[in-house]
């Protein structure tokens, strides 16, 4: 971490085969292993001279769907398959990562809306998973997903990126995205979902967040600080928004967002870190 307080590019550790095997099942496994990793590393330079590298992309997170391991996520995929007339939105949508892993789940790619700030990671995304090859292309389908790219942590305006989508979808996931943001850019998102979640719908998520709530890092802009929830104080930020106490469920899982084994970037450079938790969330909407 820098005098900023901005985490600094880490040249990234050498890859395992664990680390590529989503892309192998997602490439059909048409490529062989040695190709995938040095595709993996060219992709991940190219990105780091033109984006901002979060640090979980520092550390190859982006290469496996995470939201997989939420209890709440196959129940969200039963209603999907159920009713094929079911949106789910993947906020926060980053590379792609979650939705090629609702794909792989049997979730059919037109019931499917990737949402991020920028269009740019989703972009290089299909570069990194290689959907612009026709042999993958034809594969998977993800061309049918639905896109929308705009900030969604901004207060809520009379032209709104959730304009014409209120209480359209079923299902949205979050991952990894609040403990990007400020406080108040949580707050503003957190109105946005409640927005665009139907009644009965369900959110799932998680984020890093800390056990005593406090500020961290600069934000992404440099404009704000991030803001690190506990328990009680997402759950209240989730209540102010529209959604029942009663269906809030907020938990803190003992362990980091990035395994420690699977990060190269040392403890030192953030005193923070060992006091962070990982926060898991669902929520259903009345």
């Amino acid at each position: 971490m820098d005098s900023n307080g901005n985490y600094s590019f880490v040249t990234p550790r050498e890859l395992t085969d664990e680390d590529i095997d989503f892309l192998c099942q997602w490439t059909n496994n048409i490529f062989d292993k040695i190709f995938l990793k040095d595709h993996v590393i060219k992709v991940h330079e190219e990105i780091r001279q033109r984006e901002h590298v979060y640090r979980c992309i520092s550390a190859f997170s982006y290469l496996t769907p995470k939201c997989r391991l939420h209890p709440k996520y196959q129940e969200c995929i039963e209603l999907l398959l159920q009713d094929r007339n079911a949106r789910i939105l993947d906020l926060g949508t980053c590379f792609g990562q979650e939705v090629r892993g609702l794909i792989q789940s049997g979730v059919d790619p037109s019931q499917i809306t990737a949402s991020d700030l920028l269009p740019n990671y989703w972009n290089a995304g299909k570069d990194l998973f290689l959907d612009n090859m026709e042999e993958v292309a034809n594969l998977r389908g993800l061309n049918q997903t639905q896109t929308l790219f705009g900030d969604w942590a901004t207060p809520i305006t009379c032209s709104d990126i959730t304009d014409n989508l209120e209480n359209y979808f079923d299902v949205i996931i979050c991952w990894a995205v609040f403990h990007v943001l400020s406080k108040e850019q949580v707050d503003f998102m957190i109105r946005r979902i409640f927005r665009v979640l139907k009644p009965g719908g369900i959110l799932i998520g998680s984020c890093r967040g800390a056990r005593e709530s406090k500020e961290w890092v600069k934000t992404p802009d440099s404009l704000s600080r991030r803001y690190l929830h506990n328990e009680s104080s997402l759950a209240e930020a989730f209540e102010s928004a529209g959604f029942l106490k009663e269906k809030i469920n907020v938990i803190t899982v003992e362990r980091p967002s990035i395994p420690l084994k699977d990060s190269h970037i040392p403890d030192h450079d953030d005193p923070d870190r060992q006091q962070m938790v990982h926060l898991g969330f669902s929520i259903q909407k009345e």
